[in-house]
């Protein structure tokens, strides 16, 4: 997948794109994004919001919305479940964007490594 999607926050159709910036800046609030293995309101407005940032970096437009036009967005969805198809599709662009593909790859890698080195360590391998 190419990392794109398209919303619609306050009337306007707004383009993601989850680049290199918009990775950075997700990892960067991880702790604000993901309660487990889901994202919370919070991290899926950031994320929302990264994508945004992204895009108008690549086609060098200063950004108009602000996080909180995002929060507002997800917040629609939470009360009365509107967007619901455009904030999975955006979700799932994310997920399926190469930077974040490979970026997992490589924590996986570093995890799987430092598993490896405590399991020599303690002896258990």
């Amino acid at each position: 997948m190419n990392g794109v999607a398209v919303v619609t926050v306050k009337g306007q159709s707004v383009r993601l794109k989850f680049g290199l910036p918009a990775v950075k800046r997700i990892f960067e609030k991880m702790t604000d994004i993901a309660e487990g293995n889901v994202y919370t309101y919070v991290g899926m407005a950031h994320i929302l919001y990264a994508g945004y940032l992204n895009d108008r970096l690549l086609h060098e437009d200063p950004p108009v919305l602000v996080l909180e036009d995002f929060y507002d967005y997800i917040e629609d969805y939470a009360i009365d479940l509107v967007h619901g198809e455009e904030i999975k599709m955006a979700l799932q662009a994310f997920e399926d964007s190469r930077i974040v593909k490979s970026s997992a790859e490589r924590f996986r890698k570093a995890l799987d490594s430092e598993e490896e080195k405590k399991s020599q360590l303690i002896g258990t391998k």
